[in-house]
């Protein structure tokens, strides 16, 4: 930013109108202002920076303090600084808020603080804040603080930038140059990696756990293998190799238990169905022998003519009851 023109009126010691033509000095970027205490060199700095930023160069100057107490009461107290920018030619014009005599009539009322700056596509930007907050963000990138402390040093204030704190430093220098982009994306990238970091640490944390309850008995061929992978000696790749063995031989064995354990579904299946059986007929053999005359029990029936006599009648068939309850615990002594 380089100023071109400033123009104040009833401002600080100037009861008037003043204009300085600040294009004489060049474009060389470094201008010294100098004269005796009194000749109003604050006033210049006060000017250019209320301009910009509706505030005095010093914060012992409130901008009530800036309207000029020589000034006629019909004199408007305003300043307007035209400046080069990028290339780009911009004027802003800016007055603080100050008691003036009305236009109609005895007495005097308040002038509210207003600003205007005009753009080189001839927009027109209003209001005091609004002027404020597009120099500030749209236009130079930097506060007034900050303005004061690069573009337009105060005699003494130099040295505020030489002795600040590191950090002060950064944020100063890093709004001049257009840098808050890197340091985003620095903050971003610190900000993933703890993120990420809290990650790992919570998978770690919940992989431990999961491999600590890993049961193997200390007979078995992996116990060692086990015992090492929870004591972290062996790297995710093995763990992950040796939960795959013990997956797979688990596997095996529950194929085989499941097998087993059909077969014995079948031999109980087929025992259940043989104590049906033997229930049965040892219920019919006491039918039989509740249905015998007394006495009967014991006499042998007579042979009939070509019939067989063996397991006929009631003895016969507890005959086939007692040989089915033989078979059932044959059976049991099998499972």
């Amino acid at each position: 930013m380089r100023p071109l023109q400033l123009t104040v009126s009833a401002f600080g010691p100037y009861a008037g109108k003043v204009e300085l033509d600040l294009a004489q000095l060049g474009d060389k970027g470094l201008y010294l202002v100098t004269g005796d205490t009194g000749a109003g060199k604050t006033t210049i700095f006060d000017a250019i920076t209320f301009a910009l930023f509706g505030e005095a160069s010093s914060n012992k100057r409130e901008t009530s303090m800036l309207r000029s107490k020589y000034a006629d009461a019909d004199v408007p107290t305003e300043v307007e600084l035209t400046f080069s920018h990028g290339g780009k030619t911009y004027r802003v014009r800016r007055n603080p808020a100050y008691q003036r005599k009305k236009l109609r009539g005895e007495g005097y009322t308040k002038e509210n603080p207003n600003a205007e700056l005009f753009l080189p596509d001839e927009r027109i930007i209003t209001k005091n804040d609004v002027v404020t907050r597009y120099i500030e963000n749209e236009l130079l990138g930097i506060k007034r603080e900050q303005f004061l402390q690069i573009a337009m040093i105060a005699q003494g204030d130099f040295l505020r930038l030489l002795t600040a704190e590191t950090k002060d430093r950064q944020a100063i220098f890093r709004s001049l140059f257009k840098t808050n982009y890197y340091k985003q994306l620095q903050d971003d990238l610190k900000e993933q990696a703890s993120r990420s970091g809290r990650e790992y640490q919570s998978s770690l944390q919940a992989l431990r756990q999961h491999v600590g309850s890993i049961q193997c008995g200390e007979d078995d061929e992996l116990f060692e293998e086990v015992e090492k992978a929870k004591a972290d000696v062996h790297p995710t790749e093995d763990v992950l190799a040796l939960l795959d063995k013990l997956i797979s031989r688990d596997e095996d064995e529950q194929a085989t238990c499941s097998r087993t354990q059909k077969e014995h579904d079948d031999r109980m299946e087929q025992l259940g169905a043989l104590i049906e059986r033997a229930k049965q007929l040892a219920a019919d053999h006491g039918a039989l022998d509740a249905r015998r005359p007394e006495g009967s029990h014991d006499a042998e029936a007579p042979d009939r003519p070509g019939r067989s006599t063996r397991g006929a009648g009631a003895p016969g068939r507890a005959r086939r009851a007692a040989g089915a309850h033989r078979h059932a615990r044959c059976v049991l002594r099998r499972l």
